[in-house]
C-alpha cells in the first residue's frame, strides 16, 4: 500500500530540490563549464565576455540569477529566515 506523503515529506524534498539547484546553476563548476562550452578560458573571461554585452555570456549569469532567485524564494517559503546573506569569492 502506498503511503501518503504527509507536509514534512514534501517540506523535505521541496529544500533539498532547492539545495541541488542552487549548486547546480549557482556554482563555480557551472560557470567554468559554461565558459568551456564557450570556448573561453574561464570565468574571468567570462564575466569580461558578458560585460562586453555578449548576449550568450550574459545569458549565463541570468541563468545562474534566475538560480540563486528561485533558491532564496524556497529557503524563505520553507524556513522563513528573518534575512538571506549571499556571499562569495568575487
Amino acid at each position: 500500500m502506498r503511503r501518503l506523503e504527509n507536509e514534512s515529506d514534501r517540506s523535505n524534498r521541496r529544500a533539498q530540490t532547492t539545495i541541488f539547484h542552487v549548486w547546480v546553476y549557482a556554482s563555480n563548476r557551472f560557470l567554468e563549464e559554461e565558459a568551456t562550452r564557450l570556448d573561453l578560458p574561464g570565468i574571468p573571461a567570462l564575466a569580461a565576455a558578458a560585460h562586453a554585452e555578449d548576449s550568450c555570456a550574459q545569458d549565463v549569469f541570468c541563468q545562474m540569477g534566475r538560480s540563486l532567485g528561485i533558491g532564496a524564494r524556497n529557503v524563505v517559503n520553507l524556513l522563513n529566515p528573518e534575512a538571506i546573506v549571499l556571499s562569495g569569492e568575487r
